[in-house]
């Protein structure tokens, strides 16, 4: 039910707000994304693979050791290369589109 108000919150506000916000792969650097809709679509995607928070941790501890900077691009990367084939259209509609919870 939380889900469900922050998505129809994500909507009323953005539909108020003048900015345009990017696809959650393009938002390093942005000067606005709405403040619920990277948890919001994190949360929908551990509800459909159950394993979420595992994928995660592994991803941020290689990407410490090795150095390298975390992006939007090389987590939604990842998660593709992780998930099963059956969520990769879900990973693109939420990570790659400006507005994925409509």
């Amino acid at each position: 039910m939380q889900i469900k108000r922050k998505i129809s919150d994500y909507k009323k506000e953005r539909d108020a707000e003048a900015n345009q916000e990017p696809a959650l792969v393009y938002t390093d650097g942005a000067e606005y994304v709405e403040r619920d809709k990277g948890g919001v679509v994190f949360c929908r995607l551990k509800e459909r693979t159950g394993k979420l928070d595992d994928m995660l941790k592994t991803y941020f501890e290689q990407a410490s050791e090795s150095g390298n900077a975390v992006t939007g691009k090389a987590l939604v990367d990842y998660l593709k290369n992780h998930l099963p084939v059956e969520i990769q259209e879900q990973i693109k509609t939420d990570f790659e589109e400006v507005n994925p919870l409509d």
